[in-house]
C-alpha cells in the first residue's frame, strides 16, 4: 500500500508542477484567438499563438522532470527533463513522459547507489558530471523505445477523438463529465483530469477537455 501512495503522490507532483504551463499556454492561447476575431491573421494573434503553444511544449519535461524529482531529488531533474522532451518530439506524447518520468527517477536513483560506492574523493564530481551525464544516456536510451510503443497508440487515440461524430462527441462528453463528476477529488476524478490534459499537451481541440470542465 505504500509503494501504490508514493507512486501517487510522485505522479501528482509532477501534475502539480505542469498545470501552470498548461494554463498559462492556454490563456495565451485564447487571447490569439481574441485578437484574430478583431483583426483576421494578425500578427499579434499569431504571437500569442506561437507563444502559448511553446509554453504549453514545456509541460512534458517539467511533468517527467518533476516526478523523477520527487523520486530521486535533484539527480532525477535532467534525465526527467531528457525524458518529457523526447516524449514530446518522439510522439509518445503525456503517457510516454509520465512513464519516462518514473523511469527517470530509478535509474537516477541506481546510478546514485553504484556512485556511493565510489571513493569520497570523487563524489564531488557526482552531482556536476556523473549524475546528470549518465542519468541523460540511460534516459534517453529508454525513451527510444517508450517512444516506439506508445507513439501509434497516442496517434491512433488522437485521430479517433478527432474522427469523432457529433453523436460520438455527445456521447464521449457525457461520459468523461460523469467521470469527472463521480468522485471529486478522487482517484477516478484526478484520472480522468490527466487524460483531459493529455489531449491538450498532444495537439488535441480537446473535446475531452472542454467535457471535463463542465463536469
Amino acid at each position: 500500500m505504500k509503494r501504490r501512495v508514493n507512486i501517487y503522490k510522485n505522479m501528482m507532483s509532477g501534475i502539480s508542477q505542469l498545470l501552470p504551463f498548461i494554463v498559462a499556454g492556454g490563456v495565451f492561447i485564447s487571447l490569439s484567438f481574441l485578437f484574430n476575431s478583431y483583426q483576421s491573421n494578425s500578427e499579434i494573434a499569431l504571437w500569442f499563438n506561437d507563444t502559448g503553444k511553446l509554453i504549453i511544449s514545456f509541460s512534458l519535461p517539467v511533468l517527467a522532470a518533476f516526478i523523477a524529482y520527487a523520486i530521486a531529488d535533484r539527480p532525477g531533474l535532467v534525465p526527467g527533463f531528457i525524458a518529457g522532451a523526447l516524449a514530446l518530439a518522439g510522439g509518445s506524447g503525456f503517457l510516454g513522459a509520465l512513464i519516462g518520468g518514473f523511469a527517470s527517477g530509478y535509474i537516477a536513483l541506481i546510478i546514485i547507489k553504484i556512485f556511493s560506492r565510489l571513493p569520497r574523493s570523487v563524489h564531488g564530481f557526482n552531482a556536476i558530471l556523473f549524475f546528470p551525464v549518465l542519468g541523460a544516456l540511460f534516459a534517453a536510451l529508454f525513451m527510444i523505445g517508450v517512444n516506439l510503443v506508445i507513439e501509434p497508440a497516442t496517434t491512433t487515440l488522437i485521430t479517433f477523438i478527432n474522427g469523432l461524430n457529433v453523436v460520438g462527441v455527445i456521447i464521449t462528453g457525457l461520459v468523461a463529465a460523469s467521470l469527472m463528476a463521480f468522485d471529486l477529488g478522487g482517484p477516478v476524478n484526478k484520472v480522468t483530469y490527466m487524460l483531459g490534459i493529455a489531449t491538450i499537451i498532444n495537439g488535441d481541440q480537446s473535446i475531452l477537455m472542454a467535457a471535463i470542465m463542465a463536469g
